[in-house]
């Protein structure tokens, strides 16, 4: 007999960028590690966290794989001048939208 119980159902592509948009936004305005250094590496945190789910969410549809590649663009337009330290999340963010475009375009080209 098997003691695997049943797998929590996962979070959506939408519900995934409404929360790493949030978590963005929110790390955005969090005070300076200077001013208070617990609520600037929390909010680091929610955001990388937020993030990692984008990162590992399957498309089950080509509007979630189209709703993830234009939220991954976006990110990865606001951070690129940070990439060198987003890394490897971002070439794994850069990797996902080649991912993603080769199959919202039938393939490799």
């Amino acid at each position: 007999m098997s003691d695997l119980s049943p797998a929590a159902p996962r979070p959506t592509v939408a519900e995934v960028v409404s929360a790493h948009r949030a978590a963005w936004d929110a790390f955005q305005i969090a005070p300076h590690e200077d001013v208070d250094l617990d609520a600037a590496y929390e909010a680091q945190g929610d955001m990388q966290a937020a993030l990692d789910e984008v990162l590992i969410t399957p498309c089950a549809n080509r509007t979630d794989a189209l709703a993830l590649r234009f939220h991954l663009q976006w990110w990865l337009g606001e951070e690129a001048e940070l990439a060198a330290d987003y890394q490897p999340k971002y070439a794994i963010a850069e990797a996902r939208v080649a991912e993603l475009d080769m199959l919202l375009n039938g393939g490799v080209p």
